[in-house]
C-alpha cells in the first residue's frame, strides 16, 4: 500500500489445471467498503492478465434529528447497540434484528445470522418441516426492523474495472 492515495499491487496465482471447467468459473470477487460496513457490491477479476480498477469514494452524510433519522456513530457519547458486531451499520443491525425475531418466533436462526452460544439451532427448512418454513418466510416478509437507522456518515466506494491486459474474458 502506498500511503496517501492507496495504490495496491497484488499478485495471485491461479492454477486452472487443478479445476474442472475452470474457464467458466475462475476469478476473484472483490469488494471495497468502509471497514464499519458489510460488503455489498463486488467486482469480478479474471485470471490471465492485469486488471486496473478505478475507485471513487463518496462521503454520504445524513441529517440527524430533528431533520432526519440516522445513527450518529461519530458522536463521542455513541454506544453501539449491537451485540454481535463491533461496528454499527444499518446492514449489521438488520442482520441482528432478523436473528432475534427468528429466534423468538421460530426458535432457530438462519445460517450467517449471529449465532451465540445460547444453544439456538439453525433453521433447517430442508428437512421438510412445513411449519418451520412458514415461520421463516413470515419473519422474512413481515419483519421490517425499522429501528435500524442508517449511520449519519458513511463512505461509499464505487469500483470499476477500467482495463484488462491479457485476461481471458
Amino acid at each position: 500500500m502506498n500511503d496517501g492515495f492507496g495504490t495496491l499491487y497484488m499478485g495471485i496465482s491461479f492454477k486452472p489445471e487443478e479445476y474442472e471447467d475452470a474457464e467458466e468459473r475462475m476469478g476473484i470477487q472483490i469488494s471495497f467498503h468502509d471497514p464499519e460496513q458489510l460488503p455489498s457490491e463486488f467486482i469480478l477479476l479474471y485470471p490471465g492478465g492485469e486488471n486496473l480498477i478505478s475507485l471513487e469514494t463518496t462521503i454520504v452524510r445524513y441529517l440527524s434529528s430533528p431533520y432526519g433519522a440516522c445513527m450518529d456513530t461519530k458522536d463521542p457519547d455513541f454506544v453501539n447497540p449491537l451485540d454481535s458486531h463491533d461496528y454499527y451499520s444499518r446492514a449489521a443491525c438488520r442482520i441482528e434484528c432478523y436473528a432475534k425475531v427468528m429466534k423468538a418466533e421460530c426458535g432457530c436462526t438462519l445460517m450467517g445470522h449471529p449465532y451465540r452460544s445460547d444453544n439456538v439451532p439453525f433453521c433447517n427448512v430442508a428437512d421438510g418441516n412445513s411449519d418451520l418454513l412458514k415461520c421463516v418466510n413470515q419473519v422474512k416478509k413481515n419483519s421490517k426492523c425499522e429501528e435500524c437507522l442508517p449511520s449519519c456518515e458513511t463512505i461509499k466506494y464505487t469500483a470499476s474495472r477500467t482495463k484488462e491486459h491479457g485476461g481471458s474474458k
